[in-house]
């Protein structure tokens, strides 16, 4: 599959499913991807059927739609693949025309999942491919938080998206915040990087954090390649 041909269509996913009975059916032949890391992470289990976390990739043809669920949904595909997207392993799940693709629409709320989504997603940067399509996935990754676990994030979203923001950067400079290179609405479809919140090589602004923090061989590679041009605060205090 060639990711860069890739329509973004979300209405044409909708329309292709239905609900019956608190079941969802497909009336077009439909794939599902997802990481095959999931699978360590436990963020899906394969057997007869497929238990995964809502964030995947739904493709029809040259159509694309991402789920931005934190919650296990029961998927029962045709077939199941293992393919190279990205340089990633992935789980290919076919849903051939007018065969069901959630069993239950019903999910069990864990306000859990919110804290694993932010582990594995952002702390660690084990961002899927297919969420680094849009920048606006990003941002939404949290959107349906309180109503799929009931669960609500802080007073306003401010302070996710700052998190957010920080980990997204531009695809030449990683030390360059992706939101300064965006001059109009249109720029939030360009290529992005996402980087480790955890990792301190990225985060840090000053040399005494770089050596302080996690991810100290990288703090210090840091603090060395990428030296700070003025004392900040923290430092002024250490030094008194």
């Amino acid at each position: 599959m060639d990711v860069d041909k890739l329509i973004h269509d979300p209405a044409k996913i909708q329309a292709a499913l239905k609900d019956v009975g608190g079941k969802l059916y497909t009336n077009t032949d439909m794939d599902i991807y997802f990481p095959k890391q999931y699978e360590a992470k436990n963020f899906a289990f394969i057997s007869n059927d497929v238990n995964v976390m809502g964030y995947y990739i739904i493709v029809i043809g040259d159509s694309y739609g991402v789920s931005l669920v934190p919650g296990m949904i029961n998927l029962s595909p045709d077939s199941i693949n293992t393919v190279i997207i990205e340089g990633d392993e992935c789980h290919k799940l076919h849903f051939p025309a007018k065969s069901m693709v959630i069993s239950n629409t019903e999910i069990v709320m864990n306000n859990n999942y919110l804290f694993f989504i932010y582990d594995v997603f952002i702390a660690r940067g084990n961002m899927p491919w297919f969420m680094k399509l849009r920048y606006q996935y990003i941002l939404d990754i949290f959107k349906y938080g309180q109503y799929y676990t009931g669960t609500k994030l802080g007073h306003n979203t401010n302070i996710i998206h700052m998190v957010l923001t920080s980990i997204v950067r531009d695809v030449t400079n990683t030390g360059r915040f992706f939101r300064q290179t965006l001059n109009s609405r249109a720029d939030m479809d360009k290529k992005f990087l996402t980087v480790p919140f955890r990792n301190i090589s990225y985060t840090a602004t000053n040399t005494v954090t770089r050596l302080i923090g996690s991810y100290m061989d990288d703090g210090i590679n840091s603090a060395l390649t990428d030296p700070t041009e003025r004392v900040e605060v923290v430092e002024a205090l250490l030094r008194e």
